[in-house]
């Protein structure tokens, strides 16, 4: 049986789902998310045309022999020197067709905490700055358990707000036991770690529709100060797992469980980070 791997990490047996397309991480994505597809080898430049010297059979006539064999002579180092320069010339133009423009877009936050996209002339260069979003939701002030908290951003691809709401409807815990017994092929987390289990509710409240929760990324940090997330190294089957690959209409609600292997010592102060997929910034919520 041949299998893939898909976006988060896992394998799956083939075939892929209709629309997936293979990414540059050597995972299968959905369409429009993703780091895109690997890159296409660039056109090579057409090769130079030949530099084709003046026709030097000219008739020259002197008044003696001599002197018209020496002026021939004289007429073809003259040609000879030409070309040479033309071809010199030829070669030090730059050739057009080998340079390609490739735009790099950057999504700031603003002081206002509304996102600002701008164009990178510059593809060697990295591209992206994370600011921080000052105020509530912040890493110095994180919202509170089962507050509800609204995300607000402009989607890249259409350009238009999307509003979401999310709220951790209860505290995170070690759920190792409950996860490994919710499946067979689940593997345990590894030695000195556990999986912490938390539930959450998502409300699409307004933008264009449909509205996938794969814009929405869920992470955790801790005591430990390393950023955890929910499918590099993934729980497995998680009871009541919330669909992060579900659609919602404005109105519509998911509700389920999001899993992360953590260190025990950083399940009872892990705090979550609410990202959204290739927008810059991240709001942090309390998860105890």
């Amino acid at each position: 049986m041949t299998t893939y791997i898909a976006w988060d990490g896992k394998e799956y047996p083939k075939p892929t789902p209709a629309g997936w397309y293979l990414g540059a991480d050597g995972r299968w994505w959905p369409p429009d998310h993703g780091p895109g597809p690997s890159e296409v080898p660039p056109v090579a430049a057409p090769e130079a045309a030949p530099v084709v010297a003046p026709n030097a059979q000219t008739a020259v006539q002197g008044s003696g022999g001599g002197s018209g064999k020496v002026l021939i002579g004289v007429v073809l180092v003259v040609l000879l020197l030409g070309g040479i320069v033309v071809a010199l010339l030829a070669g030090g133009e730059s050739d057009p067709v080998s340079e390609t423009a490739t735009t790099v877009f950057r999504t700031e936050t603003t002081s206002e905490g509304a996102p600002e996209t701008s164009t990178d002339p510059n593809p060697t260069a990295s591209s992206t700055t994370t600011v921080a979003p000052p105020g509530k939701g912040s890493i110095e002030d994180p919202y509170a358990l089962g507050d509800v908290v609204t995300i607000q951003y402009t989607d890249i691809t259409e350009g238009e707000e999307r509003v979401w709401e999310i709220e951790v409807t209860g505290a995170v815990s070690d759920q190792t036991d409950a996860v490994l017994a919710e499946n067979q092929f689940n593997d345990a987390p590894p030695d000195g770690f556990r999986f912490a289990v938390a539930p959450i509710r998502v409300t699409y409240i307004s933008g264009p529709a449909p509205a996938s929760l794969f814009d929405l990324n869920f992470k955790a940090l801790g005591p430990s100060a390393v950023v955890l997330t929910t499918f590099d190294p993934s729980c497995g089957v998680v009871p009541n797992a919330l669909d992060t690959l579900a659609e919602a209409f404005p109105g519509g609600t998911l509700e389920g469980n999001i899993c992360w292997v953590a260190k025990p010592s950083d399940i009872e102060e892990l705090t979550m980070l609410i990202e959204i997929f290739l927008v810059d910034g991240e709001t942090f919520v309390e998860l105890h």
